[in-house]
């Protein structure tokens, strides 16, 4: 589907939640793993890493993806991060499709660029990576499906069926950080 279609349909393809979902079961030993029983097991280490960074890679896209949306087809604004430029748009919406202000979708947002994301300066010295899987997995992403849930409606043409996909996840997050260490 061509961008400008799919702007027009102001649908989020289902197949977004398929790609996380892909990589929960490694989410889940991520999240139990004892850095300290592994740490001088190199290959043990290793698979660690490589697991996280694809945990990462999948969650921020995911997160990106949906705020990319939501603020795109409701709001008319368009970034590739979320920025200070961004996040200041975000903020001075007032209303939108709907005449309430979408504020757990913009608190979602302030969350994402300020705890998980890299798109804002640390601090003054140009990013820096500040994610971390139990907070950025149990917290802030189960954090914006509920925001989605509370503020898509109006927004997402296909809301019932996204909404169906964001419980099923919010219910599997759930699962997954009863168990982390």
């Amino acid at each position: 589907m061509k961008l400008n279609q799919q702007i027009d349909s102001k649908r989020i393809e289902p197949a977004l939640f398929d790609g996380l979902r892909k990589v929960i079961p490694s989410i889940d030993s991520l999240l139990v793993t004892d850095l300290q029983q592994i740490q001088n097991n190199t290959s043990a280490l290793q698979k660690y890493m490589d697991d996280l960074s694809l945990a990462k890679d999948a969650i921020l896209l995911f997160m990106r993806t949906i705020y990319r949306q939501f603020f795109l087809y409701g709001y008319s604004i368009d970034f590739d991060k979320l920025d200070a430029a961004a996040m200041e748009k975000i903020n001075g919406i007032r209303t939108g499709p709907s005449p309430v202000k979408p504020m757990a979708m913009i608190l979602s947002a302030g969350d994402f660029s300020t705890n998980v994301s890299e798109d804002l300066p640390v601090a003054g010295y140009g990013g820096g990576d500040r994610f971390v899987l139990k907070g950025a997995y149990c917290s802030s992403l189960y954090n914006l499906l509920k925001a989605l849930l509370t503020d898509g409606k109006g927004i997402i043409q296909n809301y019932d069926e996204i909404s169906a996909q964001s419980n099923r996840l919010m219910s599997e997050i759930e699962a997954s950080c009863q168990k982390a260490i």
